[in-house]
């Protein structure tokens, strides 16, 4: 619930207009929650311009650990960055020209650990596109099937409605048995409600099982 807060504050601070709804999300409902990823795959295809992520610049050079080796470096990103809020058109050309300039080795070796992110992501991407695919092809499955039945319950109830029978005999009972079925409330849905809410979380478990490496993140 409150990553989905963060995450709709900055929509607004960035004034990218999606609302959204965190309890119907944490539902897990599957219509609610794959019209927000096709919502979400389609605005990052259209916003991203395919530049590499540098996790490490977004920190501004803050490591994930504690150890001492560390501290100097997120100390000088800390005076680099409050350099860049002075000026904040020069903020990567200033970042990237010290960088470079005092500690090549460093710069390097930085390089080299961000490729393995890059890795990690790529798998996951492929295989989150992977599933989606899949999750799409099931869905136009599942409503090319219910038009199909559809089509048919439709053809027994203008069979009903037009055939003529006889009150009492055992074709006017029969056709008033099929009427029933028709029109009698979904019990076997209401029963099976909670093996089909199983079905879609397990789909989502598959989804959420897949990690991204801490150094892409915030």
């Amino acid at each position: 619930m409150h990553n989905y807060k963060i995450l709709q504050h900055s929509f607004s601070a960035h004034k990218i207009d999606k609302p959204i709804s965190p309890d119907r999300l944490m539902k897990l409902k599957f219509q609610d929650n794959f019209e927000f990823l096709q919502w979400l795959k389609g605005f990052y295809d259209a916003e991203s311009t395919g530049e590499f992520y540098d996790a490490n610049a977004r920190r501004n050079g803050q490591s994930l650990d504690s150890t001492p080796s560390t501290a100097p470096r997120a100390a000088s990103s800390y005076s680099s960055a409050r350099s860049s809020a002075v000026n904040p058109s020069r903020q990567v050309h200033t970042r990237h020209a010290t960088s470079g300039a005092t500690t090549p080795g460093r710069a390097g070796s930085s390089l080299s650990r961000g490729s393995a992110p890059v890795n990690v992501s790529s798998a996951a991407l492929i295989e989150a596109n992977k599933q989606i695919s899949e999750l799409k092809n099931l869905l136009t499955t599942s409503e090319k099937e219910r038009e199909y039945y559809y089509t048919k319950l439709r053809l027994v109830e203008s069979i009903i409605q037009n055939t003529e029978a006889e009150e009492g005999s055992e074709v006017y009972a029969l056709l008033a048995q099929i009427q029933k079925c028709l029109y009698e409330e979904d019990v076997y849905l209401e029963e099976n409600a909670d093996a089909t809410e199983n079905q879609y979380l397990e789909a989502y478990s598959d989804m959420s099982n897949l990690k991204i490496d801490e150094e892409e993140t915030f």
